[in-house]
């Protein structure tokens, strides 16, 4: 579950990855931003596909939250579970939860 210091730094990463700032990081932005992450690509794959809900080629702000949760998790030597096994309950809780608060109002409590 991402800790609120986590919560913060992914508010202030989707503020500088949504470049046409309209709530949403298209997915080539999202792309690069995970290959930063130096996972292999069925990882980067994998967390994907659980972030993006919707299926519609673009992250709001809680679905690019799971990805980066995911990436960081699986950097840290986590196993990121399968699509049919889905997100862990206390994942699906706390991103549930996130829905409540704007990238914005997250990223003004960093400072």
């Amino acid at each position: 579950v991402p800790s609120d210091r986590e919560k913060r730094k992914y508010a202030s990463l989707f503020l500088r990855t949504d470049s046409n700032v309209d709530g949403f990081v298209e997915a080539e932005d999202a792309k690069a931003v995970s290959e930063l992450s130096g996972l292999s690509e069925e990882v980067m794959s994998l967390a994907w596909q659980h972030a993006d809900r919707d299926q519609d080629g673009r992250l709001t702000f809680v679905e690019f939250a799971a990805l980066v949760h995911l990436l960081s998790c699986a950097r840290s030597g986590l196993t990121i579970p399968s699509l049919s096994e889905g997100l862990p309950q206390p994942l699906e809780e706390a991103l549930g939860a996130l829905s409540s608060q704007t990238p914005q109002e997250l990223d003004r409590q960093r400072s």
